[in-house]
């Protein structure tokens, strides 16, 4: 995963020094708010699907092509789970730097997006025998997704998408996907241009 992780910051690093010579830079930056679902099933029965939310900050480097980061939280949710009904609790966040690819268009500009992501989570079950249980790791995966990004003035858009994220995790000795779809809107507002 390591190698995976180099190889993908090489080539946006890449993309973003072969940039220099490209047009001036334009710089975004925008709020997505999504709906999340949850792979595994063991876990969907206990958490829930849930909501997110992902700033992000992007700069288009060349052509159509943006490099871009941002954040993914707000997957914070409780339960029972067990033969007794424990109460338990979840937690899923991480950052993402992907590359966005924009098809040219007027009002409505559809985008294709690839990267890595990094997550962090943290599962907690409170047990009368003997303690409570805590478990917790980071995982870098990688993301895909499409949308499309609708011009609504000058300087503002909003935004539709759709992405997936796996995410399979050991956190008690059973592999669990923690990972899921996301499907988003958002706004955003170009900052500099």
């Amino acid at each position: 995963m390591r190698r995976m992780a180099r190889g993908v910051g090489g080539c946006l690093l890449a993309a973003l020094l072969l940039a220099g010579n490209a047009r001036p830079l334009t710089v975004e930056a925008g709020l997505l708010g999504a709906c999340r679902t949850v792979q595994s099933p063991r876990i969907r029965d206990v958490y829930g699907n849930g909501f997110v939310a992902a700033p992000f900050l992007a700069a288009r480097v060349l052509g159509g092509l943006s490099l871009a980061v941002g954040y993914e939280f707000g997957y914070a949710r409780s339960g029972t789970i067990g033969l007794y009904q424990e109460s338990t609790d979840l937690s899923v966040h991480g950052w993402e730097a992907f590359l966005r690819w924009d098809v040219t268009g007027r009002r409505w500009t559809p985008y294709l997006k690839a990267g890595i992501a990094g997550f962090r989570y943290e599962q907690t079950i409170a047990s009368a025998v003997p303690l409570s249980s805590r478990a917790r790791g980071r995982k870098t995966t990688l993301l895909f997704g499409a949308g499309a990004r609708i011009r609504l003035g000058e300087r503002l858009f909003g935004l539709l998408e759709a992405h997936y994220i796996p995410l399979k995790v050991k956190p008690f000795e059973v592999e669990v996907d923690l990972g899921g779809w996301r499907f988003g809107l958002g706004l955003g507002f170009s900052l500099v241009r």
